[in-house]
């Protein structure tokens, strides 16, 4: 992979902060709010009550999923926060692959993702109760941070994972308090911007395979320059290679689940069963002649089976023990799991650095930003030739002369071929930078916050070898002129191209029908915000009620340039279209928390928050979010709490402006439609496209739960809290059929993004956004957390366990209604179990990763697939770590301490390189990190 000078200045930077300081272990402690921890030193009569003889200042804290500071935390909706040793030691690579453990969140991102698509390992997006990472907000100390994509989603690889002290999860509608896309709810990183002293850490890992190599090191210092100026600088480098197709059992052997040609619906003879050894049968690395052309003679149909050896030579193609025309069981197809990565390789590098002054006793004025960067790259599937104009006719310069001597003049035959020669390969580099200054005043009890941001995230996608198909087929139209192969058709440098073996490209023959298509991305946006808050009347006796009003404006700019040939739509795929757009919002908001009772008999604590905010977007209607939430602690030990919420997601620029992309060969961007107007069916050429109609997704949530933490025994934490998550008018797309369908039965949007030519005939589908759908999600959340002695240590344990007991998409148009509950990605049960176990000297960590049992497609009975359930898995984790002294600390950290295999779940029958869906199981076996940590 290569690596751009910008990477390597940003790794120099980082290693500077490394040579100055370095990382300690983490101290903060797991919490199901962020209260309980500091309220075992806090009172509740008010701010700056002192505690005892420690003279303990209690402080106005900023808490997640309020706009108010306070001193006590004890918020209405559940915010579950892990802290970042916890994470470290869950999983160390990346915040985000630790933070996807957690059951209220799903995997849909990162290296090992849909690996061998058009999907970049550079970025790492996290995504609550699945309902996608465009409806979980991502926050910075509460702010939010640079959008890394179109639609604003945060690529957490950009955030300083070096400096994160804490992750605070509340999940639960936020959109009162944040704004938009908090349906799902909010992830906040609490960064340790008041760090004093160095710190420095650093790891390296590798597969009990020998590959997947992975080194990390970060370096943070901070230190008070005089009594009035506090500085920070904090670095961060990681490296992983990636990991070969070929390098796991599971992919080499290439268990699938296809379709049955003689399937008759029922569970003897199911429509789809499983083969042990799936292999592509329309195709060979070397050219299989597929069908004849039409009249052909006896002699060139008798060809059809043959395959093209190295050498040139035919042999007949083996089609295994079985083949339905697209797949077979062994033989001589085509395993293209061998050809997508297992892991893609990623190098990424951040550097933040801070400064506060204050001028006076009650003022602070603060600046800090932050430059990040990555590069990755992904190998994609190999080109299939068959589909794109590999027609070859009897004149061919390069046909073996025992076959074109017995062809005709007008014999040709299909040749299905998939090119191992050269990689189609996605090569991603992107660049964050980000800016903030303002100020914070106190006087008194009141509170106010003055700041603005200001971030820019730019990111450079190349797909090398991409296949021009035209000019694939201008090349294999070839002919001998003189005893030269030249192309019939010598317009645009045609070079003459040899199909037929391995190993027949030259490289000159690559060059023409091969080019880079380039795309670039720029994402800007900038944040100005203004925050009051303090007491707003003494109350009724149950202590002041605190409120919180501010205005916020944002804009958000995107800007995509592409190369020409992909703005003409001529590569095999991602054509990508040049294309920007830019939106200004306003808000304004409020939020008041009232104690109603205190100390009374059978009620301790009740209080009610309330907030609001009013969201004004250039393109929509203006969108009013809300939010109640009620408090009751009847007795000590328990606490009830609850809360009713509207919330918001509006379209991204993406989902608005994009001109989309489409595609000249890949079924992907080919609908075979039938045309009410113009039937029979054909196919037409669908292109992804913006829709600036849209309006925002509204999302009604409740949430209702309690937390016990008992007089008996002190040191255990149990919460549970039932969610209902209702969207409307949520945001999605039509397949071309169903564009043409919704049109006949009068949904005049889905006609506007039909296009015909003169007579009537569809030429091009824009496949657009459409408020089109209602989500329901309804489930539970428990969190369990005990401290005991236990001989000459301390253990702790904690279980994290969500359940969801309905996933319903319900078309708004057709009323069509699917029961999503139980799909792998999203199973009913998810668990995560930690122990820690305390000596003087020693740490053991102990981590075990649950997935219930799901299914491949919910909405399967038993005539429709052999095999739909899916079993369950456990995964174990762990790590030793011992202190070493002179404030350092060394570690062994294991990730899948039982080597278990990914469990068989294909994804569908058209991703066809893994036997295991990528997101939810484990593809890389067994892995060992060693690290350390010190201070300084």
């Amino acid at each position: 992979m290569s690596r751009s000078g910008n990477l390597s200045a940003v790794s120099m930077l980082a290693m500077a902060c490394v040579l100055s300081g370095g990382v300690a272990a983490a101290q903060g402690t797991s919490e199901t709010s962020s209260t309980e921890a500091v309220d075992q030193v806090r009172s509740e009569e008010g701010v700056t009550d002192a505690v005892a003889d420690d003279e303990v200042v209690l402080e106005r804290v900023k808490v997640t999923g309020s706009l108010i500071p306070r001193s006590t935390f004890e918020l209405p909706s559940p915010v579950t926060v892990v802290d970042a040793e916890e994470l470290a030691k869950s999983s160390p690579s990346t915040l985000a692959a630790a933070l996807n453990n957690l059951p209220a969140l799903v995997a849909d991102s990162g290296p090992t993702a849909s690996s061998g698509t058009l999907r970049s390992a550079g970025q790492n997006f996290l995504n609550l109760r699945g309902l996608g990472n465009d409806r979980t907000l991502t926050l910075v100390n509460g702010r939010r941070f640079p959008g890394s994509t179109p639609g604003g989603q945060v690529d957490t690889n950009m955030i300083p994972q070096g400096l994160v002290e804490r992750v605070e999860v509340v999940t639960g509608g936020a959109s009162a308090a944040y704004g938009s896309d908090a349906v799902a709810g909010v992830i906040n990183f609490i960064l340790d911007t008041d760090y004093e002293g160095a710190k420095v850490s650093g790891s390296v890992g590798i597969t009990e395979e020998g590959d997947g190599l992975e080194q990390r090191i970060s370096g943070t210092y901070g230190k008070a320059l005089g009594e009035n100026v506090n500085f920070i600088i904090s670095g961060e480098y990681y490296d992983a290679d990636g990991i070969d197709g070929d390098a796991r059992d599971h992919r080499t052997q290439g268990r699938f689940q296809v379709s049955n040609p003689n399937g008759d619906g029922t569970a003897a003879n199911p429509d789809r069963i499983v083969i042990g050894q799936a292999r592509i049968a329309d195709g060979s690395l070397g050219g299989l002649i597929t069908s004849s052309g039409r009249g052909a003679s006896a002699f060139t149909q008798s060809l059809v089976g043959l395959q093209f050896n190295p050498d040139g030579t035919t042999s007949v193609f083996d089609t295994g023990t079985f083949s339905n025309g697209a797949f077979q069981n062994g033989g001589d197809g085509v395993n293209l799991g061998l050809y997508a990565p297992i892991s893609r390789p990623l190098s990424r590098a951040t550097v933040y650095s801070g400064l506060e002054f204050k001028p006076t006793e009650n003022m602070t004025l603060f600046v800090n930003g932050g430059y990040s960067a990555y590069e990755s790259s992904n190998t994609l599937i190999p080109f299939h030739a068959g589909r794109d104009g590999a027609t070859i006719s009897a004149s061919n310069a390069f046909l073996p002369s025992v076959i074109a001597s017995q062809m005709t003049s007008r014999d040709t035959f299909r040749l299905g071929r998939y090119d191992s020669e050269f990689d189609m390969e996605l090569q991603a580099e992107g660049q964050n930078k980000r800016l903030e200054l303002g100020f914070e005043y106190e006087a008194g009890d009141y509170y106010l916050v003055v700041s603005g941001q200001y971030g820019d995230n730019a990111e450079k996608a190349r797909i090398l070898n991409n296949v021009i198909p035209s000019y694939y087929a201008q090349g294999i139209d070839s002919r001998l002129v003189n005893g030269q192969a030249v192309c019939a058709d010598t317009s645009n440098g045609c070079v003459a191209i040899n199909p037929f073996g391995i190993g027949s490209y030259t490289q000159e023959m690559i060059d023409f029908f091969t080019d880079t298509s380039a795309a670039d991305t720029d994402v800007e946006s900038t944040v100005a915000t203004v925050l009051f808050s303090g007491p707003l009347i003494d109350g009724i006796g149950a202590g002041p009620w605190d409120f919180a009003v501010g205005a916020s404006t944002r804009s958000e700019k995107v800007e995509v340039t592409v190369d020409e040939k992909s703005e003409q739509s001529l590569y095999s795929t991602n054509n990508l279209k040049a294309w920007s757009g830019e939106r200004t919002v306003s808000e304004i908001f409020a939020e008041l928390n009232m104690p109603l009772i205190k100390d009374e008999v059978g009620a301790e604590l009740l209080e009610v928050n309330v907030a609001g905010r009013h969201t004004d977007y250039e393109f929509t209607d203006a969108v009013d979010t809300w939010k109640v939430g009620i408090n009751y602690r009847p007795f000590s030990d328990l606490r009830l709490r609850g809360s009713v919420s509207r919330d918001i997601r509006a379209g991204g620029l993406g989902e608005l402006f994009t001109r989309g992309q489409s595609g000249t060969s890949r079924t992907l961007f080919f609908d075979t439609v039938t045309d009410p107007v113009n039937p029979p069916a054909y196919q037409i050429l669908t292109t992804q496209s913006g829709n600036p109609d849209l309006r925002p997704e509204i999302a009604d949530s409740v949430v209702i739960g309690f937390v016990y933490t008992p007089s008996w025994a002190p040191s255990l934490n149990v919460s549970l809290d039932w969610f209902d998550i209702q969207i409307e008018d949520a945001i999605s797309t039509l397949s071309g059929q169903l564009l043409i369908d919704q049109c006949a039965d009068g949904f005049t949007e889905a006609c506007d993004k039909i296009i015909r030519n003169d007579t009537g005939t569809i030429i091009e589908l824009l496949n657009s956004n459409f408020n089109l759908d209602q989500l329901t999600l309804k489930g539970l959340d428990v969190d369990v957390r005990y401290v005991v002695d236990v001989g000459p240590g301390s253990l702790r344990l904690r279980t994290l366990l969500s359940r969801m007991d309905e996933q319903v998409e319900t078309d708004a148009i057709s009323g069509a209604v699917v029961n999503r509950i139980g799909e792998v990605p999203t199973p009913e049960w998810r668990a995560l179990v930690s122990m820690n176990y305390d000596l003087e000297e020693w740490n053991f960590f102990l981590q075990g990763r649950y997935r219930g049992e799901s299914q491949l497609e919910p909405t399967f009975g038993p005539g429709d697939a052999e095999y739909n359930d899916v079993p369950s898995s456990v995964y174990l984790d762990g790590q030793i770590g011992y202190d070493i002294g002179n404030n350092m600390n060394m570690y062994l950290n294991v990730q899948n301490v039982l080597n278990k295999e990914p469990v068989f779940s294909p994804e569908s029958t058209n991703l066809f390189y893994s036997s295991s869906n990528q997101s939810a199981f484990d593809q890389v076996g067994r892995t060992f990190r060693v690290g350390f940590r010190a201070t300084f």
